[in-house]
């Protein structure tokens, strides 16, 4: 078949391949002679072609995906809500926990976004503009309320994390290590937090009690606040094993520093959290996560103690 004679469904094929930058030269040894060679060309044409638009398609979605995230970076798409944190034995309002939402199609839930931002290589970039917007949200915090905000290991070891807080008042923060990635090394994440520690910044280890993972970020952190997952919250008053567990991990995270539940969703969540000990919550029982409160409600505690 010399020259890619067009005019046969081979070579048809084979011109496409050839235009496409394929070499179909020497076609593979295996094919025969006559009519099952060209047949056995013009499967194999079929299958190169497949495997070309399969890329060409995974090219076009890895464009698609990363101009998507750039989209919202340029645009700074990130709004926050937030969600407050009390004080169970006063119910005052402590703190908020800030929460990204994206207004951006496709309508998804963050976890996707940053998901997808990871996936394309621009998730540090937005995980810090989730950080900068809570930064400028600082000033419109109640009287005596910190600012707690997720961040992933990577983030938290990058300079760009130092960057964005470079003049937030840091006393009033509280940089929450989420378990997204995992932590490959605990003495450069130490390294890496311990000049902002220094300035105020407080760090808390979110859902421990998830597993193992959760309890080895307790043990090298040393952190500030132990937030309590919410699978050991819900049914906590109607369950004796989860509990006991409670009543074990608060006694435990306690000698470290503050505890907070979470998910906290009814009064009798909250009364047998009261009877364990634990002295903080959040959860929908207390507030959906919403805009800050236009005037600041009364807050007895200005920080969390231990």
């Amino acid at each position: 078949m010399a020259a890619h004679d067009v005019d046969t469904p081979a070579g048809e094929v084979a011109a496409l391949l050839t235009s496409s930058g394929w070499d179909v030269a020497a076609p593979p040894a295996r094919l025969g002679s006559g009519d099952a060679r060209e047949d056995d060309a013009l499967a194999f044409g079929r299958l190169m072609l497949q495997q070309l638009a399969a890329g060409q398609r995974a090219s076009a979605l890895w464009r698609l995906r990363t101009d998507r995230i750039r989209a919202v970076l340029d645009a700074r798409a990130v709004a926050l809500v937030f969600q407050p944190i009390v004080d169970l034995h006063t119910e005052a309002v402590i703190g908020y926990e800030a929460l990204s939402r994206f207004a951006s199609r496709p309508t998804r839930t963050p976890d996707k976004w940053f998901g997808e931002a990871g996936a394309v290589g621009l998730g540090v970039e937005l995980e810090v503009l989730a950080i900068e917007k809570a930064v400028e949200a600082v000033p419109q915090l109640p009287d005596g309320c910190y600012l707690s905000v997720n961040v992933s290991p990577p983030v938290a070891t990058s300079p760009r994390l130092v960057q964005a807080l470079s003049e937030a008042p840091l006393e009033r923060l509280v940089l929450e290590i989420t378990e997204h990635e995992a932590v490959t090394d605990y003495a450069v994440l130490n390294e890496s937090l311990a000049p902002l520690r220094r300035r105020g910044l407080r760090v808390a280890v979110d859902d421990a009690g998830s597993g193992f993972a959760s309890f080895r970020h307790v043990v090298k952190l040393e952190p500030d606040i132990v937030k309590l997952d919410t699978s050991l919250v819900h049914e906590i008053d109607c369950d004796r094993v989860l509990r006991a567990l409670g009543y074990s991990l608060t006694a435990f995270a306690s000698a470290l520093g503050a505890v907070v539940a979470e998910g906290v969703e009814t009064e009798r969540e909250v009364d047998a959290l009261r009877f364990l000990g634990v002295p903080y919550a959040q959860g929908y029982h207390f507030g959906r996560p919403d805009a800050l409160p236009a005037s600041a409600p009364p807050s007895t505690v200005p920080s969390l103690a231990g």
